[in-house]
């Protein structure tokens, strides 16, 4: 089988604002350590490690979307459209510069690989 794999592109609007809401918390931590601000900080770090490993995998009929360890699978015969899309949902997509997959029913995903050309 060829497996061929696509790695996230990341954008800097993308990094700057979790890095960014990720410095305020910080801040605020500082001042009133809460078990509120703790569980957000928590939640800044887990995007963190989310934004480590982001990558799309096409293995067979099969288009796997991983971040980290968060694993879709979607069969390549299921999927209807596929678009260019700057919408801000969240997705595991790392850059503003997507790309929307539309696949069954009602079911969407926005992806950003770096070769969308080749992707």
């Amino acid at each position: 089988m060829d497996r061929k794999v696509y790695r996230s592109r990341y954008g800097t609007v993308v990094i700057m604002s979790v890095f960014a809401l990720a410095a305020i918390e910080a801040a605020v931590l500082y001042h009133s350590c809460t078990a509120t601000h703790i569980a957000v900080a928590a939640v800044f770090f887990a995007l963190y490690v989310l934004m480590l490993r982001c990558e799309y995998i096409i293995e067979g009929g099969t288009l796997a979307v991983r971040a980290y360890v968060v694993l879709a699978r979607i069969d390549i015969s299921a999927i209807k459209r596929i678009e260019p899309s700057g919408s801000f949902m969240s997705a595991p997509a790392m850059s503003m510069r997507r790309i929307r997959i539309s696949y069954g029913k009602y079911d969407e995903i926005l992806i950003s690989p770096v070769r969308q050309d080749e992707f």
